[in-house]
């Protein structure tokens, strides 16, 4: 498996399930285009999954690259790996960097069967890795992460299946005959602690959640002004640019509760507290709170915004507002005011139905070892 792997985030838990799914059938490596530490959300799944760095391998090539790399190792007070300065100045203008790792690169590429690309479009290395790929007659797979806005890269028509979270995405990529793919959606990372949330409906009023990052393409700083006067009840948490504003506006609002950014054993806690989930981005490829919301058993409303409307096709009620019109926002409070108790905790169970159904974690391991299997067998 191959793409720009970190620490924390969506992409690198995505590799780390993947990769253990896989690897019940299949041997499984991890290779990292970016920087790592052995902290890494990657392991959530397996920790003894083996995952390294396109730039260590690079790193043990020659002692002068280890020689380079400690120096600049030194010259940064001794911050992350040694490895990571593999890509110093002094390397890139003597030893020409960029041949270098592109000789690391098919060297690795050539030793297995398949590759599988955990990347979006444009993510660095990923045209060579498939070029390298097809050169020594590999399986491809591209497993895209985020919003595809442009797909204009000559690669497409080398990879032999691609993995999209929703139709939405897949049809951003123009349908070539050759153009192949499938979708397979997410999971909710804590989803056994979200399924045995109770369901019921507060006698106290009806409380409101938004999780995400603090950011203008996620509207949350956009909704929470909109509300701000009003008597809603909304928790708000999450990090990003955004944040001084969001902290400013919850403390002059006496129904908004800010919680800043959760660690992943406290949002239990978060969805207890709320009974609507408020989904209000411009552009996503899941998001993955919706499946969270769906696992807790929480009404969502929602723009029409990556998977959700996939995701949501089945539901008897779902509640749909614009981010550029807030007033179909109070359209679905009324709604939701309007709806007897038996029938909110009928649709909340409808929708945690719905993910139990479709997007448990073993069945989307399943789905993902199901398609591997047909190409490599």
């Amino acid at each position: 498996m191959f793409g720009p792997i970190g620490d924390f985030g969506g992409r690198e838990l995505e590799v780390g399930f993947i990769a253990d799914a896989l690897s019940q059938k299949y041997l499984v490596d991890v290779c990292s285009t970016s920087s790592f530490s052995n902290k890494s959300q990657v392991f959530e799944f397996n920790t003894s999954l083996n995952v390294f760095s396109l730039n260590s391998l690079l790193y043990h090539k020659k002692r002068m690259f280890k020689m380079l790399s400690y120096l600049s190792y030194l010259k940064n007070k001794k911050v992350g790996a040694k490895h990571d300065y593999v890509n110093n100045a002094l390397l890139k203008k003597y030893f020409n960097y960029d041949e270098e790792i592109a000789v690391v690169l098919e060297s690795l590429v050539k030793g297995y069967d398949a590759i599988f690309v955990c990347a979006q479009l444009c993510s660095g290395y990923v045209e060579k890795s498939i070029f390298y790929a097809k050169k020594h007659k590999l399986k491809v797979f591209f497993r895209t992460t985020g919003l595809i806005k442009d797909s204009a890269y000559d690669f497409i028509t080398d990879v032999d299946c691609f993995i999209h979270h929703s139709l939405k995405n897949a049809r951003a990529i123009p349908q070539e005959s050759t153009y192949r793919y499938t979708i397979i959606d997410q999971f909710a990372n804590n989803e056994n602690h979200l399924l045995n949330l109770p369901i019921t409906v507060s006698e106290e009023g009806v409380s409101f959640g938004v999780l995400g990052r603090f950011s203008e393409e996620k509207g949350i700083l956009k909704l929470a002004n909109y509300l701000s006067d009003s008597a809603v009840e909304l928790y708000i948490a999450g990090d990003g640019p955004q944040k001084q504003a969001l902290v400013e506006l919850a403390n002059e609002a006496a129904t908004f509760h800010f919680l800043g950014q959760l660690e992943a054993s406290e949002l239990d806690d978060f969805y207890a507290k709320i009974d609507v989930l408020i989904i209000p981005s411009l552009e996503e490829a899941g998001p993955l709170v919706g499946l969270e919301a769906m696992a807790a058993g929480k009404v969502i409303f929602s723009t029409k915004v990556g998977a959700m409307e996939e995701r949501l096709t089945s539901v008897s009620s779902p509640f749909w507002f614009s981010i550029d019109n807030l007033k179909t926002l109070d359209l679905c409070m009324s709604q939701l005011k309007a709806m007897q108790h038996e029938s909110v905790i009928e649709l909340r169970h409808q929708l945690r139905r719905i993910y139990v159904e479709h997007y448990k974690a073993d069945y989307i391991a399943k789905q993902y070892v199901k398609l591997v299997s047909e190409f490599l067998n």
